[in-house]
């Protein structure tokens, strides 16, 4: 019988050029299982017959996405055996993807993502922006992953269009924004799929946008706090 839970497919499971696209599917199915007790226990015949797929296929999209270290595996042995009697699949913390997928300190020249805000391309830009979004830009950057966080030129325009128009168009300080923004990455849902600052002005299936959204869900404490 095949399960009604719902799947989740993260952006960086999707977007993994390493895996194959069976086995971002196959982490959705996974997913959906470990909805009804925190854990996957099935086995590679079930998956197989899932999917009306050999075993040995099954086996390779668990070890990609055990190396890529979406999945953990614990195994159960028989007494005095090496023979498995169980296993049980754990989906890995996000935070622990990205510690485990983010280059060495080193190598990441982290002022690099800020710099020429109020320089360069966007100096144009600088009466346009409250002092406000211009000030908050970094902090709102760094509740992201360094993976997701605007690199170019592009990216930083975006983010920070985005900021100023919350702020002007949909009445939400930046401060207010940051608040929010917290909230939401703190969530264990959403932080995995909630990660870009653009998606606040996006809309859902019911053309609601995200940002009200999350306003009505994380929000409770706003109207205390002078944002």
């Amino acid at each position: 019988m095949k399960k009604s839970y719902y799947a989740i497919i993260p952006a960086f499971v999707r977007y993994d050029q390493t895996l194959t696209p069976n086995a971002k599917l196959l982490y959705g199915e996974i997913t959906a299982l470990c909805n009804e007790k925190g854990f996957c226990f099935a086995r590679n015949k079930y998956f197989a017959d899932l999917y009306n797929v050999k075993t040995r296929s099954i086996t390779d999209w668990i070890g990609q996405l055990k190396t890529a270290g979406y999945i953990k595996l614990k195994m159960t042995y028989k007494e005095n055996s090496k023979e498995i009697e169980s296993r049980e699949m754990y989906i890995t913390n996000f935070l622990e993807v990205v510690k485990k997928n983010a280059p060495p300190i080193e190598n990441i020249h982290q002022d690099n993502i800020y710099n020429n805000i109020n320089n360069n391309t966007l100096e144009y830009k600088k009466e346009k922006y409250s002092e406000m979004v211009l000030k908050s830009f970094k902090p709102i950057c760094e509740l992201f992953p360094i993976q997701t966080q605007p690199k170019t030129q592009a990216d930083k325009k975006a983010w920070i269009d985005c900021i100023d128009k919350l702020e002007r168009l949909d009445g939400y300080s930046p401060r207010k924004v940051y608040y929010i923004a917290s909230k939401v990455r703190g969530d264990e849902f959403w932080r995995n799929n909630f990660l870009t600052i653009l998606k606040l002005r996006k809309k859902n299936k019911d053309g609601i946008k995200y940002i009200n959204l999350f306003e009505a869900k994380f929000g409770k404490q706003l109207k205390q706090m002078k944002l």
